[in-house]
């Protein structure tokens, strides 16, 4: 297990920007593949800097996105919401949803998935 105590600066964040359709993405796993921790989640902090946006996805995990800074969108199924430090996004597995920083400061984002989302070494979606 790692230590339960650390600072997330500490970490280098994983680069995703080849993403194919988005613009910029990257992440650090916080909580992930930890099972004498939990099964129950997986926690990482997303960074898109300004300009950047995911591509309309779907994914087989539910997800909350708690955004911690910067502003821009979310949409998820047809409709979509700005959003700003403070907001909270709740994504059910199987929704198509997406991302769009439309502010001159990074946006940052904890993105909680239920169950954990697996992420094995150098994947990037």
């Amino acid at each position: 297990m790692s230590e339960p105590v650390f600072s997330y600066d500490q970490m280098p964040w994983r680069d995703v920007r080849a993403l194919p359709g988005a613009r910029g993405f990257e992440f650090k796993a916080l909580v992930c593949d930890e099972p004498e921790y939990t099964s129950a989640y997986s926690c990482e902090l997303v960074r898109l800097d300004p300009g950047d946006h995911s591509v309309p996805h779907v994914e087989k995990w539910n997800h909350t996105l708690i955004f911690l800074s910067g502003t821009g969108d979310v949409t998820i199924k047809e409709r979509t919401w700005e959003v700003m430090p403070g907001t909270v996004a709740k994504v059910r597995a199987g929704e198509r949803h997406s991302l769009r920083n439309l502010g001159s400061d990074e946006m940052l984002v904890m993105t909680i998935y239920d169950p954990p989302r697996p992420r094995e070494q150098g994947e990037a979606t």
